[in-house]
């Protein structure tokens, strides 16, 4: 797994978004997220950082393993029951919002198609990282050994405490715990998960900023309660 940064860019009156768009998919793909920024988070928000005539979609998240194949002939105007879209066309956008969940990006160069998905640990129990990857091989005919993947922002081990009963859920060493408490490690279940499902280490990328530490930079969940606001992932292929 190889650690990045991302590049924040300015776009407009003091909006802000972390860009992937030079380290994931070799420039193929416009992919970011949005900072702290109340705007931000429609899909509105980021009209200024889009190709002209770029369509979006964002889907209803309910935790659940869900992926929404978006092809040719889907009418993009509905939005889709799910946690998770793949996708071959360019010129649509698909968007996730996150506040401490993991933001999980897939490219395949071969295709070329992408995927997005929100990742919290219901959804890891439930199988959505091996429900996309097994989406874009069947639909798009190609190799999981060739996808790409990238791991935004989201809450870290570091902060992210869990009860015992979540713990149980998981391998033992995805968990550790730390003056009596327990903490879960998202990205190294994420990454597990996707080197289990056929992908190499060396093409999942990793973002390391911990949501919940740098409450300057992001919303969370965790520290600030359900009323917080969103950051809003982002992925297209470029047309």
């Amino acid at each position: 797994m190889k650690l990045l940064k991302g590049e924040i860019r300015h776009i407009g009156e003091g909006e802000r978004y972390m860009d992937y768009s030079k380290i994931f998919g070799g420039g193929k793909v416009i992919c970011g997220m949005s900072l702290r920024n109340e705007d931000a988070v429609f899909p509105g928000g980021l009209v200024p950082f889009l190709p002209k005539g770029t369509k979006m979609i964002t889907p209803l998240q309910t935790h659940s393993p869900t992926v929404s194949l978006i092809r040719e002939g889907i009418d993009i105007e509905v939005t889709p029951l799910s946690d998770a879209m793949v996708i071959d066309r360019p010129n649509v956008c698909l968007t996730v919002s996150v506040a401490d969940c993991l933001p999980l990006y897939l490219y395949h160069p071969d295709v070329p198609a992408i995927g997005l998905a929100h990742l919290g640990w219901r959804g890891l129990v439930a199988g959505i990282v091996e429900n996309c990857v097994k989406c874009l091989s069947l639909n798009f005919n190609c190799s999981a050994d060739r996808v790409e993947a990238l791991l935004g922002p989201s809450i870290g081990r570091c902060c992210y405490q869990i009860t015992p009963e979540v713990a149980v859920l998981f391998p033992e060493d995805s968990s550790e715990l730390r003056e009596g408490r327990l903490h879960l490690d998202l990205r190294a279940i994420t990454t597990s998960k996707l080197t289990t499902c056929g992908l190499f280490e060396n093409n999942i990328f990793s973002v390391q900023n911990c949501t919940s530490c740098e409450g300057e930079m992001f919303f969370s969940y965790r520290v600030e309660g359900k009323e917080v606001g969103r950051m809003l992932a982002f992925i297209q292929i470029r047309g």
